[in-house]
Order: structure tokens, then C-alpha cells, then sequence
């Protein structure tokens, strides 16, 4: 059932945040070859804003506010609360949960999805409905709680059509892990279900390849 948007007018910093990378604060770029590049935020507070911006961790090419709006994951719920024109669904909002599906509209121009494709997952996706993006272009942002998926399924995080096989990226603590369910080659280094990442790690499978890059 998808959860409505609500506005919270009264609202306070949560006392508890989600569980996520313990000291892990730097977002990476995740580039899939013949899938596409996203900008990963594994911190549990992420900031949205203009790309001049040095507040904003995601910065867009488009005609927002430094600061324009910030995400914060607590629980299995995401909380967003805008500082420049937001709307969710088409209403104006200032503080609101946000539902496992919608569309945010910024300012009057800049439109992203929000989607948290896996039912057992904290983590979410943005993908950018109007033509903006991030520098480097992505196809869009991965808000990493635990762990992201990539492969065939449609509750993937990541949707990788032509895969025979899942992949799940995952933290143990703040160290990046990787496993698939056949032979990995990481690195040069071929090893078998799991792997240790680095943010500059290269991984290939039988049929697929990424590799990651420090923002």
C-alpha cells in the first residue's frame, strides 16, 4: 500500500535515524556499463540544491535555491522538508513523509521521482523527470541506507535489463562490500560470492560491469 504524503507542521529532528554506514558521509559515483551512472548518498541526511551550491550534496543544473530541500531517512521513512518552492504530488509542502512513489516538483522547472523500489530496503531512488541533472550527468541518485541491489528485477534499485544475475552493494560497517552469486572479478582479483570495494573498484561478472568513482 503506498503511504500519502503528509505535512508535519510541528515537526522535530527525529530521535533515531535509520540505520545506515557508521562514519560513512561521502557520496560516489556508481557508473553501470550499458545501464548508466548514479550519483550514491549513503549519509542519512542529503541536501538538494542549485550546482554552484556548497551546501548541497546533490547539485542540479537548474534554477533552485542553494539549500532548496533536504532528505532525512529515519526508520524506513524518508522526511522531506523544503527551505526553497517544493511540491509533492502536486501540492505545495513545507515538511512532509514522503510515500514509496512520487513526484517532486522544485521551483517551477526541475521535476525528480522518488522511488523505493524494494519492499525489505530503506534504500531509495531519484531519477530526474525533466531534462536536468547532476555534473558529471547521472541518470540519478541512490539514497543508500544498508545496502543497494542492481539486476533484472523490477524491485532492483538499480534495473539492469539485460543481467542474469543480482548484485547487491552493502556496508559492514563503514567498509563497501559486494556480492553476486557467481565469480566475481574485482580489482583484476577474481573471488568467489563476496568482496571487499574500494571507491575506485572496478567489478565485472559473467555478463556485467561497473566501477565506482569518489564524487
Amino acid at each position: 500500500m503506498v503511504r500519502p504524503a503528509i505535512n508535519i507542521f510541528h515537526w522535530k529532528p527525529f530521535s533515531k535515524i535509520a540505520m545506515g554506514p557508521p562514519g560513512v558521509t561521502s557520496t560516489f559515483f556508481l557508473w553501470i556499463d550499458e545501464v548508466g551512472g548514479y550519483l550514491v548518498c549513503p549519509q542519512p541526511t542529503v541536501t538538494v540544491g542549485h550546482l554552484d551550491s556548497s551546501e548541497a550534496d546533490v547539485a542540479i543544473s537548474g534554477d533552485l535555491e542553494s539549500r532548496h530541500l533536504t532528505l532525512t531517512r529515519e526508520d524506513d521513512l524518508y522526511v522531506l522538508e523544503a527551505h526553497g518552492p517544493v511540491s509533492v504530488g502536486g501540492r505545495p509542502v513545507r515538511r512532509t513523509i514522503l510515500p514509496e512513489r512520487c513526484v517532486l516538483e522544485l521551483g517551477n522547472c526541475v521535476r525528480l521521482e522518488f522511488l523505493r523500489p524494494h519492499p525489505l530496503s530503506a534504500s531509495a531512488r531519484i531519477d530526474f523527470v525533466s531534462g536536468h541533472r547532476t555534473v558529471p550527468s547521472t541518470d540519478g541518485v541512490l539514497l543508500m541506507a544498508r545496502n543497494i541491489i542492481l539486476g533484472p528485477e523490477k524491485t532492483s534499485h538499480v534495473v539492469c535489463p539485460s543481467w542474469k544475475e543480482s548484485v547487491t552493494l552493502y556496508w559492514v560497517g563503514d567498509t563497501l562490500c559486494c556480492r553476486g552469486s557467481s565469480l566475481l572479478t574485482v580489482d583484476g582479483k577474481v573471488v568467489r560470492g563476496e568482496a571487499t570495494l574500494t571507491l575506485r573498484s572496478h567489478v565485472e561478472g559473467v555478463d556485467w560491469r561497473f566501477h565506482l568513482e569518489p564524487a
